[in-house]
């Protein structure tokens, strides 16, 4: 008991002294973080401060050679066929849609009730069109491309841009979301089936702080099989 008794003192202590030990630490990175934050004190000591990237146009000029030729300005425009989703739109699918956006509203699946609005019968969540691509069978895994090519990210599925129109040579590395935006002209119905077309809508160059980058917009149509347009997607991607 005795024995137990002084092994227990002797962790207890060492877990004391860590403790306080840590306090301490922890006491002096503060002060000297506190410390570093002032300019003055930055100055005085010698350190210097993070460095800004504010070269500007310089850089264009002097380190950074423009990515933005007439060969990638003739790319603005260039569009893809007409290319069909698999399937007509089934009502399981926008069951399933509806209850992912949390929007119970009778007119996707009330045929009574959808009478009599200003449809006249059910119809499709507003953005249901965009998200309705379904991979046909017999049809490649996208994922399998990524054996191949590491920069392949499967977006969209295999109905993505990237695979019917030309790559821009811009040469980064990294791509950022950099928002979307849509313009709705009709309601889609189940039973229709959708198809697709998809263009560079522009190609720009921005210098940043941080660097070169380059902004790729793109513009996704969406038609009915009646010939109606259903919607106007633009996505603007970054890639730096």
């Amino acid at each position: 008991m005795a024995f137990a008794s002084l092994f227990s003192w002797i962790r207890l202590s060492d877990l004391l002294t860590f403790e306080d030990s840590s306090r301490r630490t922890a006491a002096s990175l503060f002060a000297e973080r506190k410390r570093l934050r002032n300019p003055a004190t930055v100055r005085s000591s010698g350190r210097l401060a993070p460095a800004k990237f504010n070269k500007g146009p310089q850089l264009m000029t002097a380190e950074y050679e423009s990515f933005l030729t007439d060969e990638v300005k003739d790319l603005i425009g260039v569009e893809s066929a007409w290319s069909a989703y698999s399937e007509p739109i089934s009502t399981s699918e926008v069951r399933r849609f509806v209850h992912a956006i949390v929007d119970d509203n009778p007119v996707y699946y009330d045929e009574v009730y959808a009478r009599g609005t200003k449809y006249g019968e059910v119809v499709c969540p507003p953005l249901y069109a965009s998200f309705a691509f379904r991979r046909a069978y017999g049809t490649p895994d996208p994922l399998d491309r990524l054996k191949t090519d590491r920069d392949w990210d499967a977006y969209g599925g295999g109905g993505a841009y990237r695979q019917v129109l030309p790559r821009v040579p811009h040469g980064f590395q990294r791509m950022v979301n950099g928002g979307s935006e849509i313009d709705l002209y009709k309601r889609l119905r189940p039973g229709k089936r959708v198809r697709t077309k998809v263009r560079y809508h522009d190609i720009r160059e921005r210098i940043g702080k941080t660097g070169p980058m380059a902004i790729v917009i793109t513009e996704t149509m969406f038609q009915d099989d009646d010939g109606d347009l259903i919607a106007r997607a633009r996505q603007t991607a970054i890639f730096r």
